[in-house]
């Protein structure tokens, strides 16, 4: 059973000793313990429906990905001028 919307998977990757599963879907990570055979919803990124992540990737015991927003409104706000955030 699904408690929310169908999220499309954006990419996922192994953790070198093939226990943990990372996996990004929308705008949240989650990790897929294959030992438990749990899912944890680790943390979600935006709350906006166009942005998502992906590209997760294990460093050691740590997960990084991608954070793709969509800039359009500012975009629009600034004439169409390239937008750069520097957070």
């Amino acid at each position: 059973t699904s408690s929310g919307p169908l999220l499309e998977i954006k990419g996922c990757a192994w953790h070198h000793d093939e226990r943990w599963l990372a996996y990004t879907a929308g705008t949240t990570l989650f990790v897929h313990d294959a030992e438990e055979l749990v899912n944890y919803e680790i943390m979600r990124f935006s709350e906006e429906d166009k942005d998502f992540i992906a590209e997760p990737e294990w460093i050691g015991d740590r997960v990084i990905l991608t954070l793709f927003e969509d800039v359009t409104a500012e975009a629009r706000a600034n004439n169409n001028k390239p937008v750069f955030d520097h957070r």
